[in-house]
């Protein structure tokens, strides 16, 4: 088993793994020959679960072998690689990944060549505590299996959602987040005191990827008015762990399954590579957030 890379985006994969480490505890990162693939574990006590996946993060030094398909999945401590990555800070000429082993600790090791005021270079290898899982446990991490979601809608600015939430998770656990197909977004808490509630609109709606979707989404439109708004009521801190992981990328989603949960994505992108914030330039991944609905006894 062997696995060595040389990053060609350390930004990029700074920025990830420090987004990541606010989501959850502990990770997997699953190395494959074309992508790295990256799933939470660790406890779910808020419900809060996400999986993600980015290209082109290393360079054409990039080698892996193992006898599961050339795939090594990893599991470690998202703040242990995260404080590695913030002791390495520095603009490198060099950031090579490796995976190494020390007696029989299995080890992923940060090693970073840079140069110094001086203008020599100098090295710093910084190494993490990992287990590599075998095949059959690594097979049985999948994404959550989920219903067509009701609506599909592009957010307004996270930052400006975050501190909405913030302000309603002082009034409540849980927050109602809601959408309609004409462009209405909502968050909002109810309880005996109070009913608060915000409101963005003039909203992207996501359509569906193929004629038969579309052909769905019609039927739907004429059995639902287009201001009714589709709900989903979910955990504020699980909700409030996504929208502080959001410096990663710019343009993000909400997917609402009603009576089973609410999906947002992410969209990560090369800040480097993108001329636009909105477009397609540099985008490199994908991560999301899957958080179930809580029912009316607060369970989820």
């Amino acid at each position: 088993m062997r696995l060595r890379a040389q990053s060609i985006n350390v930004t990029a994969f700074s920025k990830l793994v420090d987004s990541i480490s606010k989501l959850s505890k502990r990770a997997v990162f699953r190395f494959t020959p074309t992508e790295l693939k990256i799933i939470s574990t660790g406890d779910f006590d808020d419900g809060v679960r996400f999986f993600g996946s980015v290209v082109e993060l290393f360079g054409t030094n990039y080698r892996i072998e193992s006898n599961a398909n050339n795939e090594i999945s990893l599991e470690l401590s998202t703040y242990a690689l995260s404080s590695a990555l913030r002791q390495s800070s520095a603009t490198p000429i060099e950031f090579i990944i490796r995976l190494g082993k020390l007696g029989r600790t299995p080890f992923l090791s940060l090693n970073l060549t840079a140069v110094g005021p001086t203008g020599v270079d100098y090295s710093v290898e910084q190494c993490v505590a990992v287990k590599v899982l075998k095949p059959i446990d690594a097979a049985a991490l999948r994404e959550p299996s989920c219903p067509d979601p009701e609506i599909k809608i592009t957010l307004p600015k996270l930052s400006d959602v975050c501190k909405v939430a913030e302000r309603l998770k002082s009034l409540s656990d849980t927050i109602t987040v809601s959408a309609s197909k004409a462009g209405g977004f909502r968050l909002g808490v109810s309880t005996d005191h109070a009913d608060v509630e915000t409101e963005w609109r003039g909203l992207s709606i996501v359509s569906g990827p193929s004629e038969e979707t579309q052909e769905e989404e019609s039927v739907s439109r004429s059995k639902h008015s287009t201001n009714e708004f589709f709900q989903a009521k979910v955990r504020s801190r699980g909700l409030l762990k996504f929208l502080h992981a959001h410096p990663i990328g710019r343009a993000s989603i909400a997917c609402i399954c009603e009576g089973h949960s609410l999906i947002m994505l992410i969209y990560i992108k090369d800040v480097s590579r993108s001329n636009m914030e909105d477009s397609n330039d540099g985008l490199v991944g994908t991560l999301f957030a899957y958080l179930p609905v809580v029912n009316e006894d607060g369970d989820q």
